[in-house]
């Protein structure tokens, strides 16, 4: 809708209530797709939590399950921090998807749980160090592939809540913007 030179009124206003209505819209889609995308990241987090739980328990029955076979050449400490670096991983894993269930007025919890997932991915990421280096040959990928895992939860986290937090900054601005106008 354009203005109109010297006025502040649109071509085609819209009657305060039909202006309500787009707001109450915006909201509800905003609603909408923070729920479907937080659903969506806890899915991804329960089957990496499950994932690295399963591995976790190999561990225990075997040193080296599959995918982590590349890795027998570790020292005798290595393979057995690799079930702590596997067991961290996945509490870090489960408390990141604890946060996003917690609703926003928890954020003292959240905060507490985020907390609690970032020093344990530390604590995982520091062992997997340990577990890598005392490799003949340091692995990359391998700690390529810790580090994703471990950090990525926390940035798509971020950046999940800095689109959510900015969207619902710009839906109530919208109130701001509204004109008065009665459709006779």
């Amino acid at each position: 809708m354009r203005a109109r030179k010297g006025t502040e009124l649109p071509d085609d206003p819209i009657d305060e209530d039909e202006q309500d209505a787009v707001i109450e819209q915006f909201k509800t889609n905003q609603e909408r797709a923070e729920k479907f995308f937080s659903t969506l990241l806890i899915l991804v987090l329960v089957a990496l939590f499950a994932f690295f739980i399963m591995h976790a328990y190999l561990h225990v029955l075997s040193p080296w399950p599959s995918p982590f076979e590349g890795l027998r050449e570790a020292d005798k400490l290595g393979r057995n921090l690799a079930g702590s670096g596997h067991t961290l991983t996945a509490i870090s894993i489960l408390f990141n998807a604890v946060s996003i269930i917690s609703n926003d007025k928890m954020r003292s919890m959240r905060r507490s749980l985020l907390n609690i997932a970032a020093l344990a991915a530390i604590l995982s990421l520091v062992i997997w160090i340990r577990v890598l280096s005392s490799l003949p040959t340091f692995s990359r990928p391998y700690l390529f592939f810790f580090t994703s895992i471990l950090l990525g939860p926390f940035l798509i986290q971020a950046c999940f809540m800095h689109v959510c937090l900015e969207t619902r900054k710009e839906i109530s601005k919208l109130h701001g913007y509204k004109y008065r106008c009665r459709n006779a």
